[in-house]
């Protein structure tokens, strides 16, 4: 189940992003212009992108689409909520007040999912920035986003 994908022209209403729709909801964007290469071999879905790479289990993914606008991450950015609360120390991040086993989830500011973290029993979390690079990102919950900047 897998189709190569050929765009033509520049119409204002071709599709510019690549969407991968998962079954938890989320919804991840590939620029079409970075022209990501998609493959699908035992059961992973991978998609690759000039300095993005994500993979998927196939049984994750509940559809992908062509698009004409970018789901953002950034919609609803928030300092704290909902007893969430961050704190950044050297290049570590402190996160505490979550739901227990909360799915955290990184994001580019383009909205490309960078990584997936899990919270502990008790909602905490520490996250090290150094593997990133400096600028904007996005720290998503289901209930809350934080923005983060790296410097």
């Amino acid at each position: 189940m897998f189709c190569c994908l050929a765009l033509a022209g520049r119409a204002a209403d071709a599709p510019k992003y690549f969407a991968v729709w998962l079954k938890n909801g989320h919804r991840i964007d590939l620029l079409l212009s970075d022209k990501p290469n998609v493959t699908f071999t035992e059961g992973v879905l991978k998609f690759e992108a000039p300095g993005t790479t994500i993979e998927y289990k196939a049984a994750d993914v509940k559809e992908f689409t062509l698009e004409t606008t970018q789901s953002s991450a950034i919609q609803g950015v928030s300092a704290n909520g909902n007893g969430c609360r961050i704190s950044q120390s050297g290049n570590t991040l402190g996160i505490s007040g979550a739901e227990p086993y909360a799915k955290l989830h990184l994001y580019s500011m383009g909205g490309m999912l960078i990584s997936t973290y899990s919270a502990d029993g008790q909602g905490s979390l520490s996250i090290s920035l150094d593997p990133l690079d400096q600028g904007v990102y996005i720290l998503k919950t289901d209930a809350i986003t934080f923005k983060i900047l790296k410097r």
